[in-house]
């Protein structure tokens, strides 16, 4: 394969840039991305060779092959560099701007009927079997529960929400409570 063919199935455009899209949840998102010719990459994520109208609450940003690839021609294919990973985590986070979400909480503390908003519903395999991972937020704070339980809820919903939590984190600039032993009520209406 050569370096255009590799760039072209990988969604780097003729100008050598590929467009990475950017926003809270990407998954939600993600027909709508593969519909509008965008290709899903562990280290790009979701990302085209040109920049296309995306959703309200989401936006792109471009990074260059050469700033993030070295190529290889005896392999026939491009590697990314640790620079590069870096440059894209980084362009990521300044393209988001500022996270206006708060830790809630102290860690250990019981947190009792909050009312919360459903956001997102991810899983995963690992080394106990499936986990979920579901997201919550009460206005800018976000709250995340791993657990191997099954909420039979829409995303977009609103809940009652009780959970202890485990642990703040700051996952890819925002801070995050996780939590743990949660109880979820959707809310009527």
């Amino acid at each position: 394969m050569t370096q255009r063919e590799w760039m072209e199935k990988n969604a780097f455009g003729e100008d050598n840039l590929t467009w990475c899209v950017f926003g809270d949840d990407t998954y939600a998102i993600k027909d709508w991305l593969k519909e509008h010719g965008c290709k899903y990459h562990p280290i790009l994520k979701w990302h085209s060779p040109t920049p296309i109208d995306v959703p309200t609450g989401y936006g792109m940003f471009s990074v260059s092959f050469n700033d993030i690839c070295q190529w290889s021609v005896s392999a026939g294919t491009a590697y990314f560099t640790a620079e590069g990973e870096e440059l894209i985590e980084k362009k990521s986070i300044e393209a988001a701007g500022p996270s206006l979400s708060e830790y809630v909480g102290s860690v250990g503390e019981r947190l009792r009927n909050l009312t919360a908003h459903f956001k997102s519903a991810r899983s995963f395999a690992g080394r106990y079997g499936q986990t979920n991972i579901y997201t919550f937020t009460i206005g800018e704070d976000v709250l995340v529960w791993f657990t191997t339980a099954t909420l039979d809820i829409e995303p977009g919903v609103t809940v009652d929400l009780t959970g202890t939590v485990k642990k703040h984190e700051m996952y890819k600039g925002i801070k995050t409570t996780q939590l743990s032993r949660c109880k979820i009520i959707e809310i009527e209406g």
